[in-house]
């Protein structure tokens, strides 16, 4: 199992795999496959998956360690709680946010009642459950997990540290969901000032720090920074080969940039750069992740802005069925897809239909603190204005008209 593990710290993963599913059944074989210590085997396998996108297989092992644990382990014991949060990681990638919610929640049950409050491994739960939860809309709670979470990691670790800059990344998101963009880019700036000298640029934990910043930045209508931040990103990743650790950030970072380009009116480049966001999504993650409903929703938008309707409509539709899936029709995910839609819609004629979804999900939009959904907002305001003077106006001259 070592050469399995000197491969897979070299990044030769497909060799790792070979030789791990070797020791695995030698192991197996001597001890039995349930065996203590061929879990922990099954597990370093796992994560082998993991850098290599094989997310369902991934999935299968960890569920059946955790199986095996929950047999041989009593219910409290801190080792259920790693792999509780192992198997949550797996997925959250995979877009299956209750589930992972369930997961990271056993977790933080089990290091609740294992450890004092400020333990890392707390926090590091915490930050994990807050991860989700934005997914999930909840960001009220989010926030007071990550504040916990951060204060925990500065107490054990100090600033200069990954742990401390995860629970910031966190933190950060979770105030921009709560309609404070200025605070959460100070957080991010702390965190991307330590990973800087912890990591080299194309390191993941930079890569998703940069994409956070870009984020943050399109959220205040700060486009140019933004696209500097997303360019110098995707440079970096680009420069030194995307690793495995990285790849499944590429797909985000293309769907920010095009999203960043529509905003600024450079549609071709917009729409090169979602088109690719998918390519690389399709080589590695299954379609029912929510980056393929990003990059379909941003390239829909794109074909409307475009005056090509006819084209933007599928896709729009195929993306809101599959945020309806992932968020559900009451989060500010689905409803900026469906608002997309009912601007396609409203581009090609389609009135009625339009103000159907416009109806149905704008409320759920404009209800949100998030700044991230500006573009679509606005789009929102400005109809709903110019109908109701339009409505207006028409009562005005009926009323003249009258004899």
């Amino acid at each position: 199992m070592g050469i399995g593990g000197n491969l897979w710290e070299l990044n030769r993963l497909s060799e790792a795999e070979r030789y791990q599913l070797e020791a695995i059944a030698l192991e197996s074989k001597l001890k039995g496959r349930h065996d203590l210590d061929t879990l922990n085997m099954l597990n370093d396998l796992a994560l082998t998956y993991d850098r290599q996108g094989k997310l369902v297989e991934e999935e299968k092992l960890f569920r059946e360690i955790l199986s095996v644990e929950q047999e041989k382990l009593r219910p409290s014991h801190p080792q259920l709680a790693f792999t509780w949060t192992n198997l949550g990681w797996n997925l959250w990638v995979q877009s299956r946010f209750t589930e992972a919610e369930k997961a990271f929640r056993n977790a933080l049950e089990i290091r609740v009642a294992a450890y004092p409050d400020d333990h890392w491994l707390l926090a590091s739960s915490r930050t994990a459950l807050a991860t989700v939860l934005l997914e999930r809309g909840e960001p009220a709670e989010a926030l007071a997990l990550t504040r916990r979470a951060k204060q925990a990691d500065l107490k054990a670790y100090g600033t200069m540290h990954k742990e401390t800059a995860l629970a910031q990344d966190a933190l950060a998101m979770a105030l921009l969901a709560g309609g404070q963009p200025r605070e959460a880019q100070t957080e991010l700036d702390s965190a991307l000032e330590s990973r800087s000298k912890l990591f080299p640029a194309d390191h993941p934990n930079v890569v998703k720090n940069l994409i956070y910043l870009a984020e943050i930045h399109y959220a205040a209508g700060e486009l140019a920074t933004a696209r500097k931040q997303i360019d110098t990103d995707l440079s970096n990743v680009k420069a030194h080969g995307a690793g495995s650790d990285d790849k499944m950030f590429v797909p985000q970072m293309l769907v920010v940039q095009a999203q960043i380009l529509t905003a600024q009116g450079e549609n071709a480049a917009a729409q090169a750069a979602a088109m690719e966001a998918l390519r690389e999504a399709q080589q590695f993650l299954p379609a029912y992740v929510n980056v393929f409903a990003d990059a379909e929703a941003t390239l829909g938008l794109i074909y409307a802005q475009e005056a090509k309707a006819g084209q933007g409509i599928p896709l729009l539709q195929d993306a809101l069925n599959l945020d309806n899936r992932i968020y559900g029709p009451d989060l500010p995910q689905t409803a900026q897809t469906a608002v997309r839609l009912a601007e396609c819609l409203d581009a090609a004629g389609r009135t009625r239909d339009a103000d159907r979804l416009a109806t149905i999900f704008g409320r759920y939009l404009l209800a949100s603190p998030d700044p991230s959904y500006w573009r679509e907002s606005a789009w929102l305001q400005h109809r709903n204005a110019t109908r109701t003077h339009g409505v207006q106006n028409a009562r005005l001259a009926m009323k003249e008209a009258q004899p």
